[in-house]
């Protein structure tokens, strides 16, 4: 993994950008601390300048003959690659018959070479994870690429004299010539999904490229377009068929995945918490090579619901692993909030936190770590979907019981010990809806419209700037764009498209690159993720059970002894850190290193201090666990002292 970054310049002279690009490599240094490169060249044909820049952080072929960016034979095609192609030896030797030669053993000459030999339909070839840009001399082009399913981030911004391009927004933002706007549409969905739905991001005019997209900006012409490579296709041979059949195909499938994502030339080791997802990508991992499995063990008695210790070493026992336990000291909460240098934007998940503990202290060992996100969305992990596939018997419930339900809840005070209270009571609030789209946003997110209006003054944003278009919006836009046939796999779709890329994807890609450890995703697989889809939900979850095939595919990878140990979850106790310590946020004066005070966005009236005020006691008496609203208020505040003030 890497960090890349580039810039199309039709006004600055070579050594204007060779100065603004070393101050983006600057900014991505966290993400490639082993080698950093720049290409700079004059294309006289289109009166433009193109600076190329890498960050290397060196997993495969460790030589100076991998560095970045890295150039064709011939000299006509540039490249600048953050990623991994698992089956680039396969593509290689293909290429190889052709007559290509190589000067090195990396997988990104492999990319250089295929796109000559194949063009654009490269992307279709590749199995990988990556964001990368490839600038083609010959037919004057710039073509930006993002892998199918969205491991790996890329963001762009086209300006009236430039277009910019980076891993990360940081990136963006050090080439100097960028004025920092708010995207208030941004802000504004932000406070329900606690992250940002791409193409968009908080900053006006700089933009994420989707997953399974090519960008590709014409420099004859400036003309840019945007292109989709991949899609979730429904597999009618899938759901016909039968259940020990499909179980064979996971387990190959699957395996295959794993297998070529042990390919490294440094230390490589799996994220075991002793669940299913991460159990099975372990046993997999060890029936190809010894693995080394790593565990984070947190200290305290407010973690004890969250420590996975008991389970993962049962279950490297029975799998005969090397294990470490990661032992995390007490984590500092306001810690959390300074992280936002690694986001660029608002991000409201405290997930982030951990993985950023987890990662650091990981990297101690290993540059490569085999993660098991993407199980649940794929095999129906998630409460939810149990609660979703009921979803219409609640029509033949009067919508009276579930005010009187909900107000009853009121009497109970929340102690912020565990998520149950709150489940319920956002159940109850969520069945009230009529609308599948507004019922699953109520079941799984945050502030809906109505509170939302009450959280931005209208002055701040309705008036200045128009009208907000509803959140639901991207619930209901990739819901109609499925093509599977089974309702409920749809709504597992529309989590993997959104929920696990822009929420789980993004802090894993963040957090974990910020310590320069790369994090791989064998379920994620394109193969895997659309034989996955096409499985009939009956056969994921019945009951309170759920993952009920891929259990099965991998039953002997799963000790006995683990069924008595309870799964613990992958969270920090944020109720309980906000009335014990982040509540304070709200009363500081200091400038905690930041431009301005704690609570630019309501002093400055952008935000409704006297909502603040109401989320904040209903909180602190127990009458309602808004912990998750407070922090995202946060991490908004401190991202506008940042970047705005």
């Amino acid at each position: 993994m890497c960090g890349i970054c580039g810039v199309i310049d039709a006004v600055s002279n070579l050594d204007e950008i060779e100065k603004n690009l070393s101050r983006m490599l600057q900014s991505l240094g966290h993400r490639g601390p082993d080698a950093q490169g720049k290409k700079i060249i004059n294309l006289q044909g289109c009166r433009k300048n193109v600076g190329l820049g890498h960050a290397r952080l060196a997993v495969l072929d460790l030589s100076e003959a991998a560095n970045q960016p890295m150039v064709s034979q011939d000299g006509n095609v540039w490249i600048s690659f953050n990623g991994e192609i698992y089956n680039f030896k396969e593509l290689k030797r293909n290429l190889q018959r052709k007559g290509y030669r190589f000067r090195s053993n990396s997988d990104t000459e492999v990319i250089v070479n295929l796109y000559q030999e194949v063009g654009k339909d490269i992307f279709q070839l590749l199995d990988g994870i990556f964001g990368l840009a490839i600038l083609d001399l010959k037919n004057q082009e710039l073509i930006l690429a993002r892998d199918p399913l969205g491991v790996k981030p890329l963001y762009y911004c086209r300006l009236a004299d430039r277009f910019i391009f980076a891993s990360e927004i940081k990136g963006i933002l050090a080439e100097g010539r960028y004025r920092s706007e708010v995207n208030w549409q941004a802000a504004y969905d932000y406070f329900t999904y606690l992250y940002v739905p791409s193409p968009e991001t908080f900053f006006k005019n700089i933009f994420q490229l989707p997953p399974a997209h090519t960008l590709t900006l014409n420099l004859k012409n400036d003309e840019m377009s945007l292109k989709k490579y991949w899609q979730i296709r429904r597999l009618e041979n899938i759901e016909k068929a039968s259940y020990e059949e499909l179980k064979g195909l996971c387990r190959q499938s699957l395996r295959k995945s794993v297998k070529e994502q042990l390919q490294s030339d440094v230390p490589i080791g799996v994220f075991l918490s002793g669940g299913t997802d991460s159990t099975i990508i372990t046993g997999l991992a060890k029936e190809d090579q010894d693995i080394k499995t790593f565990t984070a063990v947190f200290q305290g008695k407010e973690y004890e619901t969250y420590n996975e210790r008991a389970r993962a070493q049962t279950t490297s026992d029975f799998l005969r692993t090397e294990h470490y336990e990661l032992e995390i000291e007490s984590p500092d909460p306001m810690e959390m909030l300074q992280l936002i240098d690694y986001f660029d934007q608002p991000f409201g998940n405290p997930t982030f936190y951990l993985m950023f503990l987890i990662s650091k202290k990981a990297r101690q060992h290993i540059t490569v770590a085999l993660s098991g996100a993407g199980g649940d969305e794929l095999y129906a992990g998630y409460p939810r979907y149990r609660v979703m596939s009921n979803a219409g018997l609640l029509g033949k419930i009067p919508s009276e019981v579930f005010k009187l339900s909900l107000a009853a809840c009121s009497i109970f005070r929340d102690r912020y010990t565990n998520m149950t209270l709150r489940r319920i009571r956002k159940f109850l609030d969520g069945a009230q809806e009529k609308n599948e789209p507004d019922r699953f946003l109520k079941w799984v997110y945050f502030l809906d419209d109505r509170k939302k209006k009450s959280l931005f003054l209208d002055r701040s944003i309705t008036e200045l700037y128009g009208d907000m278009l509803p959140s639901s919006r991207i619930i209901s836009y990739f819901l109609e764009r499925s093509f599977l046939a089974d309702r409920r796999n749809k709504w597992l779709q529309l989590d993997v498209q959104t929920f696990l890329v822009e929420n789980i994807l993004e802090y894993t890609d963040k957090m974990s690159m910020a310590h320069g450890l790369e994090v791989r995703v064998p379920l994620l697989n394109p193969a895997f993720v659309e034989l996955s889809l096409n499985i009939p939900y009956a056969l994921k979850a019945k009951g309170g059970d759920s993952k009920i095939l891929l259990k099965d595919a991998f039953s002997d990878f799963f000790s006995p002894t683990t069924e008595n140990i309870p799964k613990r979850g992958f969270n920090v106790p944020l109720g309980q850190w906000m009335t014990n310590c982040l509540d304070q946020y709200f009363d500081m004066n200091d400038s905690t290193n930041m431009n301005g005070t704690p609570g630019e966005t309501w002093k400055k009236n952008i935000l409704n201090v006297e909502f603040i005020k109401t989320l904040r006691n209903q909180h602190k008496r127990g009458y309602r666990d808004n912990s998750y609203e407070l922090f995202a208020i946060m991490m908004f505040d401190v991202w506008w002292r940042k970047y705005m003030v």
